[in-house]
């Protein structure tokens, strides 16, 4: 059953004030989104080698990739679900890319390209649910690769791996009502936090609650 702070939720766009440029949205369209893409498709180009515009540059002396902790925290009043689907379930864009497209950041059941060892043959993921109460905490990590996908002669779907620039970026998380909703992929609103790659100390502490 959706409890009453969650109709409340859909009835009106919510601002979450936090750090970074963290905000909350009514009903985020995130909820079908991964942490990558699986084949067939390109990445945005944040992170390709190319140019990056002035204003998505981040001065560092450091030498990619960049490995960072992602930490989701449940800063609010009401317990918050995330959802699983082989992996954390939240997308990252580039500046670079004007925040258009996600950045591919994991391979799911592809092999690198030119690899000769016939295609991988791959179950479906589980689909789970995160249950974060008041003040709990979870974390994931991006190694700071991003990739490209394609075919190999025998039509196996293949990846190219490359280190996402030194850059700004975009998180996306959406953010569910009730383990039911995380299931099947109804979340309640959407979390985007703007950050840097490298980011301080590795990590990027993401604050997806809810105020009454």
């Amino acid at each position: 059953m959706m409890s009453w702070w969650i109709r409340g939720a859909l009835a009106s766009a919510l601002v979450l004030a936090t750090a970074c440029g963290s905000s909350v949205t009514e009903n985020g369209t995130g909820g079908a989104g991964g942490t990558g893409g699986t084949g067939g498709g390109t990445a945005g180009t944040g992170g390709d080698g190319g140019a990056i515009p002035p204003q998505c540059a981040v001065e560092t002396s450091e030498q990619g990739p960049y490995n960072v902790k992602i930490r989701f925290e449940n800063n609010g009043a009401f317990p918050a679900f995330l959802r699983k689907d082989c992996a954390l379930q939240y997308t990252i864009e580039s500046c670079a890319d004007d925040y258009s497209a996600p950045v591919a950041t994991r391979t799911f059941c592809s092999q690198a390209c030119g690899t000769p060892n016939g295609c991988i043959v791959c179950g479906a993921c589980p689909q789970e649910s995160v249950q974060l109460d008041v003040g709990a905490n979870t974390a994931d990590t991006w190694t700071g690769m991003r990739y490209t996908f394609g075919t190999t002669p025998e039509g196996c779907s293949c990846h190219e791996e490359h280190v996402a620039q030194a850059g700004r970026y975009r998180i996306r998380v959406p953010v569910y009502a009730s383990e039911m909703d995380a299931q099947t992929g109804t979340p309640a609103y959407e979390v985007t936090m703007n950050f840097e790659l490298p980011a301080p100390n590795g990590a990027v502490n993401v604050l997806i609650g809810q105020s009454p």
